[in-house]
C-alpha cells in the first residue's frame, strides 16, 4: 500500500537544515 499521492518522505536532517537557515535568513534580511 504505497501512498504516491502523499509528498516524498523528508529526512530530519533536511528540515534541521531548513529550519536553521530560514532563521539566518530573516536575520541577514
Amino acid at each position: 500500500m504505497e501512498t504516491k499521492n502523499q509528498l516524498p518522505y523528508f529526512p530530519d536532517e533536511l528540515i534541521i537544515q531548513i529550519l536553521l537557515r530560514l532563521p539566518v535568513k530573516s536575520l541577514i534580511r
